[in-house]
C-alpha cells in the first residue's frame, strides 16, 4: 500500500511540475435504466450510502449537488470533500447525469481524486443499484 501511495504521489508531483492539469475531457456521464426507486433507495438513500473509504451527500431533490467526502484516509479528515458533482436524474426517462465540477487538491496540491476514480466508484453503485428493483 505504501510503495501505491508513493508511485501514486510521486506521478501526481510530475504532472504537477510539468504543468499538466488532471481535468480530463469526460467531466460528465449519463446513466441510463435507473428509476426513481432505485434513485431514491439505492443512490440517494435517505442515510449514507458510505463505505469504508467516504460517503456521498446529495442537496437537491432530482438535481442539485453532491459532495463526496472522504473517510479513514491518511493525513485528510474525515468529512472533507474530496469532489463535487452536479446531478440531475430524469425520472421519466430513467436518465441519472453526473458532471465533475470540482476536485479537491489535498497534500499541498499534490494528491486529487482522478476522474477514472470518481466514475469507477459511480459504475460500481449504479451497477449495484441496479440489481435492486
Amino acid at each position: 500500500m505504501i510503495n501505491l501511495f508513493k508511485f501514486f504521489l510521486t506521478f501526481n508531483v510530475i504532472l504537477y511540475l510539468s504543468g499538466i492539469s488532471s481535468v480530463y475531457a469526460q467531466s460528465i456521464r449519463e446513466y441510463k435504466k435507473i428509476n426513481l426507486k432505485q434513485f431514491k433507495e439505492c443512490m440517494k438513500p435517505p442515510k449514507s450510502n458510505g463505505s469504508e473509504q467516504g460517503w456521498a451527500d446529495y442537496y437537491g431533490e432530482n438535481n442539485g449537488k453532491i459532495e463526496l467526502k472522504v473517510k479513514n484516509q491518511p493525513m485528510i479528515s474525515d468529512g472533507t470533500v474530496a469532489a463535487t458533482l452536479n446531478y440531475k436524474f430524469e425520472p421519466l426517462k430513467e436518465i441519472l447525469t453526473l458532471e465533475i465540477l470540482e476536485k479537491t487538491k489535498f497534500m499541498f496540491g499534490m494528491v486529487e481524486a482522478s476522474d477514472k476514480q470518481i466514475w469507477e466508484g459511480f459504475d460500481g453503485l449504479v451497477e449495484e443499484c441496479q440489481k435492486h428493483n
